[in-house]
């Protein structure tokens, strides 16, 4: 999540085929987008995931259906669209 250039509606499509995975038994390994040094995204501002997004993860994670650090990278990339200069429109 938080690629950028990513929409509200590509989240909820994103979330959509979760459901369906999670629903079939698959577990999911959830991340944020961070933009790492030497990569083609290197320079790019991560998109905020929003708030209902984020509530599902982790109801989805509560359930064990999802695992993974993207609370910790949500909170990261959060800071790096700050020093970037951008707010966070869904909050």
């Amino acid at each position: 999540f938080g690629l950028p250039g990513e929409t509200r509606s590509d989240q909820h499509a994103t979330l959509e085929l979760m459901r369906e995975l999670a629903d079939r038994g698959a577990r999911i390994h959830a991340h944020c987008f961070m933009p790492l040094p030497g990569t083609p995204l290197s320079g790019e501002k991560p998109s905020p995931v929003s708030p209902d997004l984020e509530a599902e993860i982790a109801r989805l994670t509560s359930a064990g259906a999802a695992y993974g650090q993207w609370e910790a990278q949500r909170r990261i990339a959060k800071d790096l669209r700050e020093l970037f200069g951008g707010g966070e429109p869904y909050s």
